[in-house]
């Protein structure tokens, strides 16, 4: 105890000192705890199920396309039957409902599920009961489960909940139970996280689409996701040998579905999202924490350096203490205590912003380029995992340290404190410290400018539409039963009314798009298909997003199901489709659609997609010939943000308990797909500043610490007529040397990690040598003024002064 009490009071009397060494670790904490608690919450964090170690997901599996699929229902009736390997199985879809509490219609999210669900996945409901195979039956009673994110909303946590009536669609479905706090699931990904759980057997009623289609026995209409309980003792291995069983059972009985198709078992924790996600969400993450790691490396080396300072400069306090009888072993705990003191005090003012930190994580809209529904709150184990982590850090720190003030030798220490100029600390240790904290400034300095033109460019592209005083909103009539005649009327009545308050028009999915509409396409006078990509959008779109057309005509409200079909064709699919030809007047068959489509116009090419590099085939079609329930309203008008009421008013007018919902500016859409690269950008920018002050801090501390201890030696030189100038020039030179050295390994790290950068964010641009010549140019200047103004100090050395007191 009394050796922490002289570590407080040592430290307190040298403010300058524990402030150096305290707040760059602080920031260095916050930031690490904060990437942690991030990974954590992607990869690591339990999803609030039993046993997690027995449950797969099973995906379907595509050879020729390398891509992992959704699974049909035959694939999910023949797994259950696996009884050798599998204990149960369920089979669940997400979905978005329009739901009505009494209070008008709200859109949200649902999961239909099998029977079998709360069972196999292993969650009980805290309030209520369970859904059970007898619920997932067509003539049961309707029930549902909500979530415990609605039920704090909408019913303040009370019982009287169970048993209330909810509205979706034509069906009302009584209250049976309430999920868990903080359970969304067992997918992360997959849109907004569920509110609602569904039985399965309302799938038809809800999502209508699925009424034309035999989707419970066609094997190629893959649509739901599938996750099987392990009987006990059961490896993955085992299970996917049984399923590579049974898929070679199938092919031999239906070559045309499974001829390219195989069924693949993922343990829980591999399967947390889509697989095809997983490998760039793994790299974004290890981008982060490298950059974490690297800021944290940087505080690190500076508290070395600073304590290595601080056992020098004590030396004549240490070999006093030794003469009067202290032993090592309490100069040893010391020391030890004082850098656990600085440690701790840095953990404890970096774990708070680590929290601030984490919620700004969180208002990056798909920084993964997925919709993930992470829960981002404070985790035990990872401000748990990080304080230990930092602290340990602080025990080697201070072990280093403290040996070396251990070492001090007795004799000499008292003849002639200052006599050592260098020995291991002065000139190998400390300098090789420095330079690496110079590399990994210069290191992350150079990512950041990478980052941050590939983003600067990103912004300034044009994407071939208007996107300044546009308002989207998106509304969803699909709760209703229309006929696509009755959709159609309701737009066109909508629309008349939007066009009162300025330009309006309709687009199925606003662009840049997340989603894809991918359909194969065969053009006239050619028998090969080609993929393309399309949208639905309503009469005089292509007017209010300013998109120019360069032939024929764009849509009038004429086009509708009484009319020609049509189509229109932007610029890169006319030209692949017929070179150096007019496309208006032409035909392109649809896959999925009876007859033929006439090409009406040609449009430019746009940016479809966030972060597309050149354009793609793409076609739009007319919303009165394909109707479609939800689509998004594009209005243009100065301040658009203010149209949000009116739209709602006008939706309603015709529809009650259809939502509004997504209302965004477009200029927010666009930003949205450039998440990802503004994150890196700003989270390297701020690391990189940060690193750049310690690394100049430590060569600043590096040389005045030289010349303090070489003030007999220097004195010296002067005293025998050596040039002031020359002196300093030779300080200066030391530290610029190091630094530099540094600086030219960090530049050589990042010709390696741009590649790196490149495969991990979508967007980044290739490295070029201004960046490098620019970041070094100034990395180098700022080295050589932190190495010349201490190194100046020598001027005012007093020879003949020094010399008597020594």
């Amino acid at each position: 105890m009394q050796d922490l009490w002289f570590a407080l009071r040592l430290l307190r009397t040298r403010p300058g000192f524990t402030l150096a060494a305290v707040i760059p670790l602080a920031a260095a904490i916050a930031c690490a705890t904060a990437v942690l608690t991030l990974v954590d919450a992607v990869l690591y964090r339990p999803l609030g199920v039993k046993n997690p170690a027995s449950l797969v997901a099973i995906y379907g599996y595509s050879r020729s396309k390398a891509a992992y699929l959704s699974d049909s229902w035959p694939e999910f009736r023949d797994v259950s039957a696996l009884s050798g390997v599998v204990d149960s199985a369920t089979a669940y879809v997400r979905i978005t409902v329009n739901a009505d509490l009494g209070g008008g219609s709200e859109r949200l999210a649902a999961e239909l599920v099998s029977g079998g669900y709360f069972g196999t996945v292993g969650v009980a409901p805290v309030l209520g009961r369970a859904l059970g195979p007898e619920d997932d039956r067509p003539d049961a009673a309707p029930a549902l489960l909500v979530s415990y994110r609605l039920w704090s909303s909408r019913f303040q946590r009370s019982r009287a909940a169970l048993g209330a009536t909810m509205r979706i669609g034509d069906a009302a479905f009584s209250i049976a139970g309430v999920m868990p706090e903080g359970y969304t699931g067992t997918l992360l990904d997959w849109g907004a996280a569920p509110q609602l759980w569904i039985p399965m057997a309302y799938l038809e009623r809800l999502a209508p689409g699925f009424a034309s289609i035999d989707y419970r026995n066609r094997a190629d209409v893959r649509w739901a996701m599938m996750t099987a309980r392990l009987k006990h003792g059961t490896a993955v291995q085992s299970a996917q040998a049984a399923l590579d069983v049974l898929e070679a059972q199938r092919r031999t009985s239906n070559p045309a579905a499974y001829r390219d198709h195989r069924l693949v078992a993922l343990p829980s924790e591999q399967a947390r999202f889509f697989p095809a996600y997983r490998d760039a969400a793994v790299r974004f993450l290890s981008l982060l924490a490298a950059v974490s790691a690297a800021v944290l490396l940087i505080a690190c080396f500076n508290l070395v350096n600073l304590l290595a300072a601080r056992v020098a400069a004590r030396e004549k306090e240490t070999t006093t203490r030794l003469a009067l009888g202290a032993s090592r072993g309490r100069i040893f705990r010391q020391f030890l205590i004082e850098s656990l003191v600085l440690t701790g005090c840095a953990v404890m003012l970096g774990l708070p912003p680590a929290i601030q930190v984490t919620r700004w994580l969180a208002g990056f809209p798909q920084f993964l380029s997925i919709s993930l529904n992470l829960n981002l709150s404070p985790d035990s184990r990872a401000l748990l995992w990080s304080a230990g982590a930092s602290l340990l850090a602080g025990v080697l720190i201070g072990m280093a340290c403290a040996l070396r003030a251990g070492r001090t030798d007795l004799v000499s220490g008292l003849n002639n404190a200052q006599a050592r100029a260098g020995g291991r600390w002065g000139i190998g240790v400390r300098d090789l410290l420095v330079a690496v904290q110079v590399a990994c400034a210069m290191l992350v300095l150079i990512s950041a400018v990478m980052l941050a033109r590939s983003l600067r460019n990103l912004e300034g592209a044009r994407p071939g539409y208007n996107t300044r005083d546009v308002l989207l909103a998106t509304v969803d009539i699909g709760s209703t039963r229309r006929t696509p005649a009755e959709i159609g009327q309701f737009y066109r009545a909508l629309l008349a009314d939007l066009r009162l308050s300025g330009p309006a028009a309709l687009i199925s999915e606003a662009l840049p798009a997340n989603t894809r509409f991918t359909r194969q396409v065969t053009p006239q006078g050619s028998a090969a298909a080609v993929e393309a990509e399309g949208n639905v959008v309503s009469d005089g779109f292509f007017a209010v997003a300013r998109m120019p057309i360069e032939a024929g005509r764009e849509f009038t409200a004429g086009d509708d199901g009484q009319s020609l079909s049509v189509v229109i064709l932007n610029h890169s699919a006319a030209t692949l489709f017929w070179p150096g030809e007019n496309a208006v007047g032409r035909s392109i068959r649809i896959a999925g659609e009876g007859a033929a489509r006439v090409v009406a116009g040609v449009v430019a090419d746009a940016q479809y997609h966030p972060l597309a590099s050149s354009p793609i085939p793409y076609f739009f079609l007319p919303l009165g010939q394909s109707p479609r329930s939800q689509m998004t309203i594009y209005v243009h008008r100065a301040r658009p943000l203010e149209l949000a009421a009116t739209i709602e008013r006008a939706v309603h007018r015709l529809d009650r308990t259809a939502p509004v919902f997504g209302v965004r500016t477009l200029e927010e859409q666009v930003a949205s797909g450039f998440a990802q690269v503004r994150l890196a950008a700003l989270s390297t920018s701020a690391v990189g500043l940060l690193g750049t002050v310690l690394a100049l801090v430590g060569v600043f501390a590096m040389t005045a610490w030289r010349v303090a201890q070489q003030r007999r030696d220097i004195a010296i030189r002067i005293a025998l007529g050596a040039d002031h100038g020359h002196v300093v020039a030779a300080f200066a030179a030391k530290g610029f040397a190091i630094g530099g050295a540094g600086a030219l390994a960090g530049a050589a790290m990042a010709v390696w990690t741009s590649g790196f950068l490149r495969s991990s964010i979508r967007g980044v641009a290739p490295p070029d040598a201004a960046v490098f010549v620019g970041a070094a140019v100034l990395l180098l200047a700022l080295v050589l003024a932190a190495s010349v103004i201490p190194a100046r100090r020598i001027s005012g050395i007093d020879p003949a002064g020094l010399l008597r007191v020594q």
